[in-house]
């Protein structure tokens, strides 16, 4: 849950662990960066970060948006709605 507080900050997220949930959503939606945790790989990044040679943009307003309560919400409701109307179909089709 914490993960969506963050990205509402609306900067960008620097991710260090391994791959999973939490880094294929940064990746994927472009929120910030994610490393392993290995110290190699976490200096060249921050290296990288300090000295600009590796673009660290603020996630796009549109992106932070995706992640709010409301929205969030919102999305669930209408899956919810969707699968209630499709075993609705089902039912009435096995009458």
């Amino acid at each position: 849950g914490k993960i969506f507080e963050y990205i509402a900050t609306g900067r960008p997220l620097l991710i260090i662990g391994g791959a999973g949930a939490t880094s294929h959503l940064i990746e994927r939606n472009g929120l910030g960066k994610c490393c392993l945790n290995r110290v190699y790989e976490i200096k060249q990044l921050l290296l990288n970060l300090l000295e600009e040679r590796e673009p660290f943009p603020s996630p796009a307003q549109q992106q932070i948006e995706r992640f709010n309560y409301s929205a969030l919400t919102g999305e669930l409701a209408r899956l919810f709605d969707r699968v209630c109307q499709d075993n609705y179909k089902l039912t009435s089709l096995a009458k």
